[in-house]
């Protein structure tokens, strides 16, 4: 015993020595590594794993969700940029109820609102004392109201996180473009971060444009962020800032291989201070295709911790907007941009706009929580749990089992860099298509390449690869079975610290091919679900389909105009997204006479005569466009009938240049003479102003025909006169009745 006892002493204060070097030697890790010229690529490489998160940057990766309130002058006009000439009595939110904003939005996972408190127009959501561009000369609770302090008050209460957007572009105020705007701006800015309370972030865009003395200005970026970390010493900087970047696009959609280490090619604005308050922006190309690789460091003079952020609005623009009512993401579009942005390193940005009323619409509030509760669903169970989790090698302080424990500050790490790798092995097979992998970012980002393996006929098999992890990485993929699995961290630029991995089972989803579009005679509809356990539920009539509805089992055969709602259900229950589509059969046999432009073609004349007609959108399949070019064609009504009156659904947008038809010629054959058609009536249309969906009519007919031959004419159409070209006409639907 008193041997067992010796080699105690000597294993206990091994590991004291271990942690006194841990705690009290000078820390390699920083914001900030500079590089010299004389480095190798390795020792470069080696610098880049050493670059973490500040504080500040590490909470603001770990919220993952920040929801963007675009809200203002813009709501009231109904456009996405305004020129700082509204009149601030159109801003009359009545309904305005900043709690239903934070509790959508918590209910949906988000732990921070941005709200734009001021957007390029100039207009103020609070009382500015600097400006009567705002609020307060708005009749919106007779002047006294303060959109900014609503929402604070309603985060507090919430527990919610509260950011601001400043658009230093203001083309409002006459002082733009001289040294006098950045005073301006500054003081507009230490409103906000000062009456508020606690800001979680300072988010500015780039945008910069003339003001209303046609001068453009030369912002202050240095003293805004020295503003901002005086005041706000815990809030994150972005866009235009030094703690986070843009992705470089608004899809929603963020890299495959996403580095936070970002090379900095210029130091010499630098103040001194690298740790929690520096404030350079590293500057880089946010649309290039790769970022930080090893290329690109080999040039820089420093590294600094730099994440990235994809935003993107829910809705096809930022402000709200009632013609994008029928737009909104689905919930399995918002899941798959949430698997492109957080589950590819970065933070998603959505942006969520209130209506007129100062109200997030009913619609879009509940495809928040349904987008949400299927996070949740499909990563509720990590059968990674189930697993016994070995490695390539034993850690005694930091063991393969800490990357299954729920915990993002434990994580396992070899001391061997050669491709080491996890084993997890299960008691039975088990079906997984989600992998997730988390590197314990306060060690840096290290992992540059891996893959999944699975033990197969004594022999193992890569079923797929991937490059950076960072934070969080999500994998989707056809559905693995399997009792036995490895991951291989095959190359990384210093030992890797694996936080967290997990296996799970996505929603089943369904796919009804072809897509819904109107037909002639039959259609052969097929159903399939990406789940091996899935069955396929589906309904004709609109019903939500179920376990009690429907069992597809073959193809289906459509005669008539018909909706068709599907739904996979696995074996325990869990189901995913109603997938729904609409075949509307053609009334008529159709001809078209004149060929539409190709990106409005669609299914062909039959759109014409399906009983569908289109909305705002041009983009739905619904419409047959036409630049400078005649629509015209014949239906065959089968049999001579009795025509009472013709409806003709056109759109009409001038300022996109689709105009009202110059006129709508109708011809009538009988069956006797199919091809002697008479000239039965000629209607020019009358638009109703504002209306962009409209119905034009030719009533009163009473004409016998079986075949009608319809003329629509472009205004475009032989015009000589430059101004006159390039016009468009849109049809959707042509009633006979």
């Amino acid at each position: 015993m008193g041997l067992l006892k010796y080699l105690l002493v000597i294993v206990l204060f091994s590991i004291g020595i271990s942690f006194c070097k841990l705690n009290f030697e000078p820390s390699l890790y920083s914001n900030i590594v500079f590089i010299d010229s004389s480095f190798t690529r390795e020792q470069i490489l080696s610098m880049a794993s050493y670059v973490v998160p500040t504080a500040r940057q590490l909470k603001w990766q770990q919220r993952e969700l920040t929801a963007f309130i675009h809200f203002g002058i813009n709501t009231f006009t109904d456009q996405e940029w305004g020129d700082g000439t509204e009149d601030p009595n159109i801003f009359n939110p009545q309904k305005l109820d900043a709690n239903q904003w934070v509790s959508t939005l918590k209910e949906a996972g988000f732990k921070l609102i941005i709200i734009t408190a001021k957007h390029h127009d100039g207009f103020c959501l609070w009382p500015s004392t600097f400006t009567k561009h705002s609020v307060r000369s708005s009749p919106w609770k007779k002047g006294k109201g303060d959109v900014i302090k609503e929402l604070a008050d309603a985060c507090v209460k919430q527990n919610m996180d509260l950011g601001v957007y400043l658009s230093p572009w203001d083309r409002h105020e006459r002082s733009y473009g001289t040294e006098g705007y950045n005073i301006y701006f500054k003081n507009q800015l230490r409103e906000l971060l000062t009456n508020y309370g606690d800001m979680a972030e300072v988010w500015f865009d780039g945008a910069i444009g003339e003001g209303p003395n046609g001068k453009r200005q030369v912002y202050d970026w240095k003293g805004y962020y020295a503003l901002v970390r005086s005041l706000q010493p815990k809030a994150t900087i972005a866009i235009m800032g030094p703690d986070v970047r843009w992705v470089g696009t608004e899809s929603g959609y963020g890299r495959e291989t996403e580095w936070s280490p970002i090379p900095i090619y210029d130091t010499s604005s630098l103040n001194g201070n690298f740790g929690e308050d520096n404030i350079l922006r590293p500057k880089i190309e946010e649309s290039n295709e790769e970022v930080a690789t090893i290329n690109q460091l080999i040039n820089a003079k420093a590294i600094k911790w730099y994440p990235s952020e994809v935003d993107v609005s829910i809705r096809p623009g930022w402000f709200y907007h009632a013609s994008q009512d029928n737009e909104v993401k689905s919930p399995d579009k918002l899941l798959d941009i949430y698997f492109n942005s957080v589950g590819k390193n970065s933070s998603l940005l959505l942006n969520v706009p209130p209506d007129k009323n100062g109200l997030i619409p009913e619609k879009d509030v509940t495809i928040l929580k349904v987008f949400y509760n299927s996070i949740r669903q499909i990563f509720g169970q990590n059968l990674v749990e189930k697993a016994t989790v070995t490695s390539s090698e034993f850690n005694i302080q930091h063991r393969a089992a800490s990357t299954v424990d729920h915990n993002f500050k434990t994580y396992w790490t070899p001391d061997n860099r050669s491709a080491p790798y996890l084993t997890f092995e299960w008691e039975s097979p088990v079906w997984f298509n989600v992998m997730r992998l988390s590197e314990e970012i306060e060690f840096g980002q290290r992992v540059s390449s891996f893959q999944l393996e699975i033990f197969e006929n004594d022999a193992w098999i890569t079923k797929l690869s991937g490059t950076t992890i960072g934070y969080k990485r999500l994998l989707r993929f056809p559905y693995i079975k399997t009792q036995k699995a490895r991951l291989i961290f095959s190359d990384s630029r210093g030992n890797p610290f694996i936080s967290e991995v997990g296996f799970y089972k996505d929603l089943p989803s369904v796919q009804i091919e072809p897509s819904g579009k109107p037909f002639n005679d039959s259609l052969v509809i097929r159903l399939s679900t990406n789940s091996p356990e899935a069955t396929i539920h589906y309904s004709q009539n609109f019903t939500i389909p179920s376990s009690l509805t429907n069992l597809y089992s073959e193809p289906l055969r459509l005669t008539s105009s018909s909706p068709i709602l599907a739904l996979a259900i696995n074996a325990d229950g869990q189901s995913g997204f109603v997938k729904d589509e609409f075949y509307s059969k053609a009334k008529y046999k159709v001809k078209l006479l004149t060929t539409p432009d190709p990106e409005y073609l669609n299914e062909g004349g039959i759109v014409l005569c399906d009983g569908v007609k289109g909305d705002n959108n041009l983009k739905s399949k619904k419409w047959l466009g036409y630049q400078d070019e005649n629509l015209e064609v014949i239906f065959d009504l089968k049999e001579n009938k009795l025509i009472r009156e013709i409806n003709v659904t056109s759109l009409v947008d001038e300022k996109a240049s689709i105009l009202t038809p110059t006129s709508i010629k109708l011809y009538g054959s009988s069956h006797e003479h199919p091809e002697k058609f008479e000239l039965l009536k000629q209607l020019m249309p009358e638009p109703i102003p504002g209306k962009k969906v409209q119905t034009f009519t030719m009533a009163k007919l009473n004409e016998k025909c079986q075949y009608l031959k319809i003329v629509i004419e472009n205004p475009g159409k032989n015009q000589t006169i430059d101004s006159l070209k390039g016009k468009w006409i849109f049809v959707s639907e042509i009633e006979v009745n």
